[in-house]
């Protein structure tokens, strides 16, 4: 969180327009992540071993550092048009938020992925050396289903920048870009081929509204292109199978719970919706969602658990049409 909160503090409206200022923004974000290890560490050396949060969070520490540089020039050369050639070399000229958020969120994935499964193993080699296990290490679920989630994301990311369209110039995909952008500019939900077509504003329910809100959260914040909408629907994606994990241990335990979120994250038709922007990848999410509650439901009888599942239902309906039958087939028996 710290990392995060750096970060968000270094950006500005706009990108930097010196090479030197450049710079130094990539040494303060070097800097955070090493006093976050520092920091983590200390913290981390007074609490008791059980605190196994602690120890997943030193674990992903290094990772930050390492990835954080690579992951900004990864995701900042995925904005083309923003691009300011200049005599001192090329700087991003536009929106500067998503560049980081979505380097943010690249370089903690990547933390965990590396942290669970090339550092923790590193670790528990010292058990060789008659050293026994560190006792600050994370409960290997924990570890492991933190470094599959991270990988998911990771994997979702490597996918759209390599087999998914680079560009969407009809059809759902473009529907839903188009609206998100116009929706965050206050225009409503407008039908948006005759937008683009004649400039008119002609108010329409075609598709369902909830993965037009969704995408337009980062519009507001200036992702605004086809890249800020996969990304964010890869976001999704990774989110999914978190909650897989989270149903499957509900059910059977740890070791089905890293199963399912295996398959989750490996799962063709999962992944690839992420990549061409279509609303299936949140319509999965609600769904999921709506199943973790009916459990909750069912084995605690709780209000709140009843008020989570119409939540969910009501997020999948407005996603897609077929939510509804959630409402049908679920909850009412």
């Amino acid at each position: 969180m710290v990392f995060l909160v750096a970060v968000a503090v270094l950006d500005r409206a706009v990108a930097p327009t010196s090479g030197g200022e450049l710079s130094l923004r990539h040494l303060l974000a070097v800097a955070t992540a090493v006093l976050v290890v520092v920091a983590v560490d200390a913290v981390g050396a007074a609490r008791p071993p059980a605190s196994s949060w602690w120890g997943l969070v030193r674990l992903t520490a290094p990772g930050l550092v390492l990835w954080y540089g690579p992951a900004v020039t990864l995701i900042s050369r995925q904005y083309p048009e923003r691009v300011l050639d200049t005599p001192v070399g090329r700087f991003l000229n536009g929106p500067a938020t998503p560049v980081f958020l979505w380097s943010a969120l690249l370089t903690v994935a990547l933390a965990l992925a590396t942290g669970a499964f090339l550092l923790e193993p590193l670790l528990r080699l010292t058990r060789l050396t008659g050293r026994g296990r560190p006792a600050w290490l994370a409960s290997p679920y924990h570890t492991a289903l933190a470094g599959i989630v991270g990988g998911a994301f990771v994997w979702r990311v490597i996918a759209l920048l390599t087999i998914a369209p680079q560009r969407t110039d009809g059809g759902d995909p473009l529907y839903y870009h188009t609206q998100a952008n116009t929706l965050a500019a206050g225009r409503g939900f407008i039908e948006p081929l005759n937008w683009i077509a004649r400039g008119t504003s002609i108010p329409t329910a075609l598709h369902g509204p909830a993965y037009t809100v969704y995408l337009s959260i980062f519009a507001r914040l200036g992702g605004t292109t086809f890249f800020d909408n996969r990304i964010a629907s890869s976001l999704v994606g990774a989110a999914t199978v978190l909650v897989a994990a989270l149903i499957a241990k509900r059910l059977a335990g740890p070791a089905a719970a890293l199963v399912a979120a295996t398959f989750a994250a490996l799962y063709p038709n999962m992944w690839t919706i992420d990549g061409v922007l279509f609303p299936e990848g949140l319509f999965i999410l609600c769904c999921g969602l709506a199943i973790l509650a009916a459990y909750r439901w069912r084995d605690g009888n709780r209000l709140r658990d009843a008020v989570f599942l119409g939540a969910a239902i009501g997020a999948a309906a407005l996603t897609r049409g077929e939510g509804t039958f959630l409402l049908v087939l679920l909850a009412l028996p």
